[in-house]
């Protein structure tokens, strides 16, 4: 039971975020240069994810039978700090997706750092896992914290707004007021 729930939960966390955010793409009204450099960053993203996880050597790592994930996000979470900027939050979650089908094939097809024969299947198996599930919620918490952040923004900019045309309606009432007391003395 334990393996089965350890499954379905990876999955979910990994998959749920690209289907429950794909319709914010149709939804968000983004100028088009944000879908652009949503794209692009999504390919260099892809790019880099395959060039990190495919690579059987750990960037860093002098040992060759230890698995050593640390670096991984070193390469991969600025993209995905820079796509949770400045792109909408649907890209971060196919981001995420597409790690999980890297780490998914290069630990089926032993290639990469998950192929590591010194390492029990098993453990190659939790170490896959494990990662996917990391960069998931990490990547989630990124998203989440930049969207309040632009929420609050936003939020804080209406304010102003309204702050101003109360004091704009505020000073003409005034004006009317004093020009209204002085023809009355």
């Amino acid at each position: 039971w334990f393996v089965w729930f350890e499954a379905d939960f990876v999955g979910i966390t990994t998959f749920g975020p690209t289907v429950i955010l794909l319709p914010t793409l149709l939804t968000e009204r983004d100028k088009a240069g944000r879908y652009a450099e949503g794209f692009a960053l999504l390919a260099l993203f892809c790019c880099a994810a395959v060039i990190v996880f495919a690579n059987p050597t750990p960037f860093g790592s002098f040992q060759t039978g230890s698995l050593k994930l640390v670096p991984t996000s070193t390469f991969l979470f600025p993209v995905v700090i820079l796509m949770a900027a400045r792109t909408p939050s649907v890209f971060v979650g196919l981001a995420t997706f597409f790690v999980a089908l890297v780490i998914v094939y290069c630990t089926t097809h032993d290639v990469g750092r998950f192929a590591l024969t010194t390492l029990a299947e098993e453990d190659r198996m939790v170490a896959a896992q494990v990662s996917m599930t990391t960069f998931t919620l990490a990547s989630l918490a990124i998203v989440t914290l930049l969207r309040e952040r632009r929420l609050a923004e936003a939020s804080l900019i209406e304010a102003n707004t309204a702050l101003s045309t109360l004091s704009a309606t505020l000073e003409m009432r005034v004006q009317q007021r004093t020009q209204d007391l002085s023809v009355a003395n």
